[in-house]
């Protein structure tokens, strides 16, 4: 069995963080230059790129509305000449006491 390389670990972590929101993992995680463009291209559209300090942001902002969005990979793919890692993952989002996804339209809410 290979080995997993530092930056494939790197990726499982960034990945874990999502299950608790935790700012302070993300930030030893992230490089100074960080930057993410999220997918489908209509939520990246609507979240727009986040640089380091951005995404650390927006997770905390989030933290509000979610105790956790754990995500469950399906793959990763390693690419040594781009020294990256692209992951394919579902997730599941855990909302904070009284918030909820609509089954109809999708949207989040109250109920009253």
């Amino acid at each position: 069995m290979v080995a997993e390389t530092a930056r494939l670990r790197t990726a499982k972590a960034f990945i874990s963080m999502f299950a608790t929101l935790d700012t302070t993992l993300l930030s030893s995680l992230l490089a100074p230059f960080y930057e993410q463009t999220f997918a489908p291209a209509s939520l990246s559209e609507y979240i727009g790129a986040k640089k380091k300090d951005a995404m650390i942001s927006h997770i905390a902002s989030v933290r509000t509305l979610m105790t956790g969005f754990p995500m469950y990979a399906k793959s990763y793919w390693e690419c040594d000449a781009e020294n990256m890692v692209t992951v394919w993952a579902t997730s599941k989002v855990e909302w904070r006491g009284g918030f909820e996804t609509c089954g109809s339209c999708g949207r989040v809410g109250i109920r009253g």
